[in-house]
């Protein structure tokens, strides 16, 4: 979870936070070689909270991310093509 926060000194705060989700070449990267395809799938809630003081408004965001993609490299491990999609909610 990546969160970054900001607190006034009257308890109010802004919050952003992003909660990601089955990164799966994070975890595997050792498994890409020199001419082979991949395939990242990427999925994350986000949040924001804004709360300033006065005369300052509230404001609040929160969505998701989810994408697919598949890629493929050269032998010099570099990106050939790369296909999918990223949708943020």
């Amino acid at each position: 979870m990546h969160l970054r926060q900001y607190k006034f000194a009257d308890a109010r705060r802004h919050l952003t936070a992003a909660l990601i989700h089955n990164p799966t070449n994070a975890r595997y990267h050792y498994l890409l070689k020199n001419g082979q395809t991949g395939k990242l799938l990427v999925n994350a809630d986000l949040k924001m909270e804004n709360n300033p003081p006065s005369p300052g408004t509230n404001g609040s965001l929160a969505g998701k991310i989810n994408g697919n993609f598949v890629f493929s490299l050269t032998p010099e491990l570099l990106p050939a093509s790369i296909q999918g999609n990223m949708r943020l909610e």
